[in-house]
């Protein structure tokens, strides 16, 4: 039984690549002169999900499934 749970782990990679491209615009915006206001930036919304990426990245872990859990979920910072 594999432990990746596709839909949640592509879910996982889009959110976080939208929270860090908003996020990049942001301090790029803020580079540039401009006084962007922080309440425009939408959050995270990964903590939803965060119980059930912990188990699969535990569950890659105990089945030494390292390569594909880089892949399906890479870190982020």
């Amino acid at each position: 039984m594999s432990w990746l749970k596709e839909d949640i782990a592509e879910q996982w990679r889009n959110e976080g690549k939208r929270y860090a491209r908003d996020v990049n615009a942001f301090v790029r915006r803020g580079m540039q002169g401009e006084q962007p206001d922080e309440s425009e930036l939408e959050g995270d919304s990964r903590s939803g999900m965060s119980t059930k990426v912990l188990h699969m990245v535990r569950q890659a872990n105990l089945q030494g499934d390292l390569e594909m859990l880089r892949r399906e979920l890479p870190a982020s910072t």
